[in-house]
């Protein structure tokens, strides 16, 4: 019976501002990623219909503002984070109309921004802080220490440059006890 609830999908035409309605069923939506992407487009087509670039006050949001709160969500969640759909989902848009916001405003992909945060990160923890490559690797969120390495050197250009200013080079009052 819950199977047979219809699900509004909105569609815009290519050319004009007519919606296509298409009407489904839930059994229609094998996974949660379609059942998102579903509830996404007619969330989206709910807005096409009121003329919605407002927030839920009904204040009007523009390019800046989208661009400004996503770089607070970076700032917010880049350690756990670091997929595009997320940022895009906080913002109620679509991920390819929030890179080419990011790019027409920052000169990078979405992507990009969001790897440049984590190496900034790097940089200071590697810069300020005893932890080993491992463990900076691991606090921000990549699968190795050589994957962070290899990530670090393509956004630095080299890794040389960081880690001499780093206090890791710097032999700690724990090495020089030992010898």
């Amino acid at each position: 019976m819950a199977d047979s609830i219809p699900v509004i999908k909105f569609h815009k035409r290519k050319y004009g501002d007519e919606l296509l309605v298409d009407v489904v069923t839930l059994d229609t939506i094998r996974n949660s990623k379609t059942f998102a992407r579903v509830m996404r487009q007619s969330f989206y087509g709910l807005m096409l219909t009121t003329g919605g670039e407002g927030d839920v006050e009904g204040n009007t949001v523009t390019e800046t503002d989208r661009v400004a709160r996503f770089r607070q969500l970076v700032d917010e969640h880049f350690l756990s984070e670091i997929g595009v759909e997320f940022y895009a989902d906080k913002l109620c848009v679509t991920s390819n109309y929030l890179n080419r916001l990011v790019r027409q405003s920052l000169g990078k992909s979405t992507k990009q921004y969001i790897q440049n945060r984590r190496v900034e990160e790097a940089k200071r923890l590697l810069r300020y802080t005893w932890l080993p490559i491992a463990d900076i690797a691991e606090k921000l969120n990549f699968d190795t220490s050589s994957y962070f390495v290899r990530a670090f050197a393509k956004a630095e250009g080299n890794t040389r440059t960081a880690s001499t200013t780093s206090p890791n080079n710097i032999p700690s009052r724990r090495q020089s006890s030992i010898t």
